[in-house]
C-alpha cells in the first residue's frame, strides 16, 4: 500500500548482526487520508524518509508497537538489464572463440596421444592451435550461433559462408568411421543437426 508521510523522526541507532539500524517513529497518511503511526528501522546506510514522500509497504502490529515493513522491489531474476543489439554480438564472439579454443587444446590432446615424434607433435599444435585457425572456427561457432548456419557444411559451403578453404575433413581424419549420409544425426534420443569442424 502506498503512504505519504507526514512525519519522520529519528528515535535512535541500534546495533545488530546485520550491521548498524536507525529507528524512525512515522506518521503516515493512506490513500484513504487516514493518519496512522509506526517505527520504521531500516540500515543506517538507506536514506533517512523524506516528509512528504511516497512510502511503500504494510503496518504491521507487534509485542512492540505498530512496525511499518517497506515493499521490498521485485526480484528480477539474476539483477542482469537487457543488453543492445552490438554488445550480444561481442559476448555471443567471445563465448564462440572461448568454444573454439577449448575445442583445439582438447583436439590436440587427442591427436598428439598418437604422434610418432616430437615433430608431429609440433605439427599438430600449429595447425590446431595457430590463431588463424582458432578464429577461423570462432567465426563458424559464432554464425552458428547467430542463427546463420545450422547444419554441417562441405568445405565448399564454408568458403561460401566464410570466405576461406578448409582441408577436407576426409583428410584430417584418415581412419575416422564415415560421418553419416542423412543430414541429421540422432543423439540420445533427440535429432540434432551435425556440425563437423
Amino acid at each position: 500500500m502506498n503512504y505519504t508521510i507526514k512525519s519522520a523522526v529519528k528515535t535512535k541507532d541500534r546495533p545488530s548482526q546485520y550491521g548498524t539500524f536507525t529507528d524512525y517513529m512515522l506518521i503516515v497518511t493512506n490513500e484513504q487520508n487516514e493518519e496512522k503511526a509506526a517505527e520504521l528501522s531500516q540500515k543506517q546506510s538507506t536514506p533517512a524518509p523524506v516528509i512528504g514522500s511516497t512510502i511503500i509497504g504494510t503496518i504491521e502490529e507487534s509485542p512492540y508497537g505498530p512496525k511499518f515493513k517497506k515493499e521490498r522491489p521485485a526480484f528480477a531474476g539474476a539483477g542482469v538489464a537487457p543488453r543492445d543489439p552490438e554488445t550480444q554480438r561481442y559476448i555471443m564472439r567471445q563465448n564462440a572463440l572461448t568454444a573454439s579454443i577449448n575445442r583445439g587444446i582438447c583436439k590436440a590432446q587427442e591427436l598428439c596421444k598418437f604422434a610418432k615424434d616430437k615433430k608431429e607433435v609440433q605439427k599438430i599444435l600449429d595447425q590446431e592451435l595457430s590463431g588463424k585457425h582458432l578464429i577461423q572456427v570462432a567465426g563458424l561457432l559464432a554464425k552458428f550461433s547467430e542463427g546463420r548456419i545450422n547444419v554441417a557444411l562441405t568445405p565448399d559451403e564454408v568458403i561460401q559462408v566464410m570466405g576461406f578453404d578448409v582441408e577436407p575433413v576426409e583428410n584430417k581424419l584418415q581412419d575416422a568411421p564415415q560421418a553419416p549420409t542423412s543430414d541429421v544425426t540422432v543423439l540420445d534420443g533427440l535429432d540434432a543437426p551435425p556440425i563437423i569442424l
